[in-house]
């Protein structure tokens, strides 16, 4: 399995491994604690990211005078 359907696959792990009603049962306060930290993460990544982003184009334009 290539890295890019790992990624779309991932939050359907506990699902796929659950076999039988009851596991899926017991796996749903798991499915909903692993959304919220993927909310969360993706949430920080792309705060970070977009911060990460405007001081690189800062530094780029505070160096365009300097030799």
């Amino acid at each position: 399995m290539d890295r890019k359907k790992f990624v779309y696959l991932a939050p359907f792990i506990p699902f796929m491994a659950a076999d039988g009603i009851d596991d899926l049962r017991s796996s749903v306060p798991f499915f909903i604690v692993w959304g919220a930290a993927q909310i969360v993460l993706a949430a920080g990544l792309s705060f970070f990211g977009y911060q990460g982003l405007k001081e690189i184009k800062r530094n780029k334009q505070n160096q365009v005078g300097k030799p």
